[in-house]
């Protein structure tokens, strides 16, 4: 029954996104954290890193990356970060600006799939 909503929650957010322009992926991932059933906080500080959002129940961190991540020294510390987060229970999701831009509702679709898979674990 949850589950149904939560769909239902991110059709109508899908919806309503895909008639508003495009401000920035990060007003995106606000928006969408304000119409799930669970809290994701943004900025939070997780040992030695932040996360652009973060939801502690569902254990999943969003991250969402630049071109400045294209390098090979930005993917050696997404790496280290994704190893200490996993270490510690935390998934880490990860997206291109231009990802969000061009399948705004793939992404919405990926991170609720994320959601309800550690939700029901």
């Amino acid at each position: 029954r949850s589950l149904r909503r939560l769909r239902a929650l991110l059709r109508l957010l899908v919806f309503r996104m895909s008639h508003m322009p495009i401000v920035s992926a990060a007003h995106l991932f606000v928006a969408l954290a304000l119409n799930l059933p669970v809290t994701f906080h943004r900025q939070k500080v997780f040992g030695q890193y932040i996360f652009d959002f973060y939801c502690a129940s569902a254990g999943i961190a969003i991250e969402v990356d630049g071109s400045q991540y294209f390098s090979e020294e930005g993917e050696q510390k997404d790496g280290l970060r994704d190893c200490y987060c996993a270490e510690r229970g935390v998934k880490v999701l990860r997206y291109f600006n231009l990802q969000i831009a061009e399948d705004f509702e793939g992404v919405c679709q990926d991170i609720l799939r994320e959601i309800e898979e550690r939700r029901r674990t």
